[in-house]
């Protein structure tokens, strides 16, 4: 794959495709279902890093390929995405949240995935942004992670959003949540 982007007609081709109708994703979203090589040179392409922050971010659903890799267990696929500051820029910049109002961290949370909760909680920059926030029915991820019997995890989260407020109120929110 490194070497097919290598060639110009082909990134260009990767950097331009577009989904055919409204239930496909990006190359990206497809790549986070267990093509992690894939996903790590996509996002190190300056074209692609430009493309995928356009059209096609989110797929049919509203949900960013670090939702997708959130719901599939794709923890060391949610390192990867989130190693990238664009890409999390990226979801800060064009909404976190689907077309339910759920954030990856949500999602996360309803189906208890400590592993990739913990690795999202390690970025300040996304967790301020998904910690709080509320879905269409006004559910944060510590509510849901609680209402489908994950105590641990809704305790976890609860935690983690008092020490996010607490250290913004101190003004830092540098190596928040690093263990």
């Amino acid at each position: 794959m490194q070497t097919l982007l290598e060639n110009t007609k082909i990134r260009a081709a990767c950097c331009n495709w577009r989904p055919k109708d409204r239930w496909e994703g990006s190359l990206l979203h497809k790549a986070v279902h267990s093509h992690n090589n894939v996903v790590e040179i996509l996002l190190q392409h300056k074209d692609y890093q430009e493309a995928c922050t356009n059209e096609g971010f989110k797929n049919w659903a509203g949900n960013t390929a670090l939702s997708e890799a959130a719901h599939w267990k794709g923890v060391d696929t949610v390192k990867i995405l989130l190693r990238h500051q664009y890409y999390r820029q990226a979801c800060i910049n064009r909404g976190l949240k689907n077309e339910k109002g759920n954030t990856a961290l949500h999602i996360a949370a309803v189906w208890g995935r400590v592993n990739v909760v913990a690795a999202m909680l390690k970025y300040p920059d996304i967790a301020s942004a998904m910690l709080s926030a509320e879905n269409n029915k006004g559910q944060t991820p510590a509510m849901l992670a609680e209402e489908n019997d994950y105590p641990e995890l809704a305790n976890q989260l609860r935690e983690a959003e008092a020490q996010l407020n607490t250290t913004e109120s101190a003004g830092s929110t540098s190596m928040l949540f690093r263990r």
